[in-house]
């Protein structure tokens, strides 16, 4: 055990699979090594049984891949010439797929979907974490931010590619689609009944990745323990700062201020629950979201920075938008009536549902 322990901060979270996650991994290591000259070493993600999946990582090692991207930015002229042609070479490749436009026939063609997605998500992870770079010149955040407006309406369906082929041609794994590794899926034809009895574990458990390695969630504290982790989650707040907490700060996505009361969408089959005028509350949005996006007055997140959906599509229907909370869905219930400050950055509680507020 390490007397250092490596705290691992919650840093996004996305519907994946462990295929999809696992390309995830890979592009950290090998994609970011190759673009960057340094890669991520340590990261985890964690795939419940029910729920999101949430990705962690060391914010020290995140915040030396920003400094490099703002030093090559400065120092290598070429460098966004070919973060962009990188980006729209492999993003090209896929979208075809992402919009069903093509579907996977056979193993090989799923490899290679697998390869170039890969390739894909190196330059993409540069484009989503720049304009949040302080200090990068605005005209890389405008490059930067011209890509993210390019791929976040599909992107996300990138995990999805390789569940709706293998479902099709393996029915009979269906079960354990979303907790196979591309090492099993690639193999399938040959997969044991060790294996498909880990998956079954696997998909009954929840499972994780620590540094691309995958094991069942009983053992994530063991396993956190003996190689030296330990996890900040900055949604978990104490009871007593829930109640005491009149209002919530992040970062303005989009400038606005109204009142109304607030709809969680803390999943895709919430979004029916969104009335007109609702402030619309979730950890991230996604694509699904839009028909209740449209309808609600403000958006507010726990999670992301300027390249997110929810901000992208605050800007293009011009409503508030306020985004990196972090605790927006611990404080805030269903019903509660908040004023949303999309000028300060503040979200205020005027009336809790359930409980008071003197």
């Amino acid at each position: 055990m390490n007397d250092q322990k490596v705290v691992l901060e919650k840093t996004f979270s996305r519907k994946y699979n462990l295929f999809g996650g696992y390309m995830w991994y890979q592009a950290d290591c090998v994609q970011n090594e190759y673009i960057l000259g340094f890669d991520l070493n340590h990261s985890l993600t964690i795939f419940p049984k029910e729920g999101p999946t949430t990705c962690w990582y060391y914010t020290d090692e995140i915040a030396h891949a920003i400094e490099l991207i703002v030093a090559k930015s400065n120092s290598d002229p070429l460098f966004w010439e070919n973060v962009k042609k990188d980006f729209y070479f492999y993003w090209n490749k896929i979208l075809p797929y992402l919009k069903k436009d093509k579907t996977i026939q056979n193993l090989e063609e799923l490899k290679n979907y697998y390869s170039t997605a890969i390739k894909f998500y190196g330059p993409d992870s540069i484009v989503i974490v720049s304009p949040g770079a302080a200090a990068l010149g605005d005209n890389f955040k405008e490059i930067a931010q011209s890509l993210r407006n390019e791929s976040h309406y599909f992107v996300n369906n990138v995990p999805d590619v390789y569940a709706d082929y293998f479902c099709s041609a393996y029915p009979q794994y269906k079960k354990i689609v979303d907790v196979l590794l591309p090492e099993e899926v690639f193999n399938i034809d040959k997969i044991t009944p060790e294996i498909i009895a880990e998956a079954e574990k696997r998909a009954q458990e929840g499972c994780f990745l620590l540094n691309g390695r995958p094991y069942c969630l009983s053992e994530l504290n063991q396993v956190l323990a003996t190689n030296g982790y330990e996890l900040k989650d900055p949604s978990q707040i104490s009871e007593a700062d829930q109640r005491s907490s009149l209002a919530i700060k992040g970062v303005v996505a989009h400038p606005g201020i109204v009142t109304g009361r607030v709809s969680k969408v803390m999943y895709y089959q919430d979004i029916g629950k969104v009335k007109e005028g609702d402030i619309l509350v979730s950890p991230m949005t996604m694509p699904k979201f839009l028909p209740a996006m449209r309808k609600a007055a403000a958006f507010i997140t726990d999670e992301g920075g300027i390249t997110c959906h929810a901000a992208i599509i605050a800007r293009e229907l011009s409503k508030p938008c306020i985004i990196g909370t972090k605790v927006a869905t611990s404080l805030l219930e269903d019903g509660d009536l908040v004023k949303v400050d999309a000028v300060k950055g503040e979200v205020i509680i005027i009336e809790k549902t359930h409980v008071e507020i003197s």
